[in-house]
């Protein structure tokens, strides 16, 4: 599996993921994976890093935040969905 490019900008946006997983910040959490997303590292090895970096508990509150946006009917991510329709 090839390795994606680890730039100070890319190794500053996985800090800033790792810090929202920590803080259970469901939007920056989206606004951390969109700017990585961009940068062309996939899904996959998104939770990959979060793995490595904060465990098997880390990942899972990854996926829980991810969920949580296309879920949560209150939040910012449903009304903006929404609004488009």
């Amino acid at each position: 599996m090839k390795e994606p490019t680890r730039t100070l900008w890319t190794k500053a946006l996985f800090e800033g993921l790792y810090l929202a997983v920590e803080k259970k910040n469901a939007e920056a959490v989206r606004v951390a994976l969109d700017d990585l997303k961009a940068k062309g590292i996939p899904a996959n090895e998104i939770l990959r890093y979060v793995r490595e970096d904060q465990g098997k508990a880390g990942e899972a509150a990854l996926r829980e935040l991810m969920r949580s946006g296309d879920d949560d009917q209150r939040g910012i991510f449903f009304k903006l969905k929404n609004l488009l329709r």
